[in-house]
């Protein structure tokens, strides 16, 4: 969605948590999106940034079996190579690169889903469409799972862009 992000992680099968946030101002500003409805690549890659990040404390440090499972075929991309060739995409192959180097693992697996098996994480990610809002509701799936909310993504949370300064 051009307007939102989303995430879940499953441990054993079962959904633990999962986090939704809009896609802001100053995440256009910074990926250098013109038009939201352009960005869908660079959205699809924040939310799996932003992911790693939140639940950093959990795969950073123990040995285990961590997949990166997404319905985009360019954040796969960009999770399993650290790099992109420009814009938007490669500030996030940037930041997910720092985000990886402070941990003792990286993702050992990167699955592709079928868009129309996504669609928890799509549901999630489209909490703050205008079009949707008054009808949105929380999937089933995540009933029991923990809400978990992301950082605000403001100037410190870019670590990359402040290396640029």
């Amino acid at each position: 969605s051009p307007y939102g992000i989303g995430g879940f992680y499953i441990i054993d099968g079962i959904i633990i948590g999962y986090f939704m946030d809009s896609v802001n101002a100053g995440d256009l500003t910074r990926l250098g999106v013109v038009d939201a409805e352009k960005g869908q690549q660079c959205w699809e890659a924040l939310s799996i940034l932003v992911a790693l990040r939140i639940w950093h404390q959990l795969w950073a440090d123990g040995r285990l079996t961590l997949a990166v499972k997404s319905d985009n075929m360019t954040a796969l991309t960009l999770v399993n190579t650290l790099k992109a060739k420009g814009g938007g995409l490669r500030i996030i192959a940037c930041e997910m690169a720092l985000t990886m180097s402070r941990a003792s693992f990286e993702p050992d697996l990167t699955i592709h889903t079928p868009g129309v098996c996504n669609d928890v994480a799509d549901t999630l990610s489209r909490r703050f469409d205008p079009a949707r809002s008054d009808r949105w509701q929380l999937p089933r799936a995540l009933e029991h799972a923990q809400a978990c909310t992301p950082p605000v993504r403001d100037d410190g949370w870019w670590e990359y862009l402040q290396w640029q300064l």
